[in-house]
């Protein structure tokens, strides 16, 4: 079973540290980052269950870190900041963090927050991915109407990427990397499961030029 991956993004090296430690012990999977750019390379190369950024820090803060990742991205984010103040926080969610929590902190309550915001997440399973089909992202069931179709392995790991973060690009680089296979070969893969859901237009898994491909969800 996969580890929970988080993204700890702080200029503070002590705190990162400390992060890593607290966090490790609780079972979640680890990446570092020093700074908001370091950030968003890591955030383009990984799938990431969580993002903790800082808010303060140099070149590119957390605000502006978010603003930046949500043109990519709908990874869930809580915001770590020293500033308290109602404004800030109200600047903080509008960016686009899924939450705030303010220095000093118990780890126990970023723990809380933590798993809150996973369980937030997590509610919506289902996608309408057109034609009548229909993937639950916690069963990786997918089904037209009422009858499940079979998937291969490979067909469970490409929708499953792809599903984590409906309407936002995964690159091939990822995918390729899942799948353990050169990035030449995503494209064959990605047709025999369109194939699978009626997509021969690629109107449910859509390429998106130099980047990779995008689950289409449908309201």
């Amino acid at each position: 079973m996969e580890k929970t991956r988080l993204l700890i993004i702080d200029d503070d090296p002590k705190l990162r540290e400390l992060l890593f430690q607290f966090l490790t012990k609780n079972k979640f999977e680890i990446l570092q980052a020093k700074d908001g750019k370091e950030g968003l390379q890591l955030a383009s190369k990984n799938f990431l269950d969580l993002i903790i950024v800082d808010r303060m820090m140099p070149n590119i803060d957390g605000i502006e870190f978010i603003k930046k990742l949500r043109k990519k991205s709908n990874f869930p984010v809580l915001m770590l900041t020293a500033l308290g103040e109602t404004d800030h926080k109200i600047t903080g969610l509008e960016a686009g963090a899924d939450d705030y929590l303010v220095k000093p902190f118990e780890p126990k309550e970023l723990l809380l927050r933590i798993k809150n915001i996973l369980k937030r997440t997590k509610t919506n399973d289902i996608i309408s991915l057109g034609n009548d089909f229909f993937y639950n992202k916690n069963s990786k069931v997918l089904k037209q109407k009422n009858e499940e179709i079979k998937l291969g392995a490979t067909d469970k790991i490409i929708l499953d990427l792809l599903a984590k973060t409906p309407n936002f690009a995964i690159t091939k680089e990822l995918l390729a990397e899942k799948l353990g296979i050169a990035e030449q070969g995503i494209s064959v893969q990605i047709l025999r499961l369109r194939k699978k859901i009626n997509d021969d237009d690629g109107n449910i898994i859509e390429t998106i030029r130099h980047k990779g491909y995008r689950l289409k969800e449908q309201k």
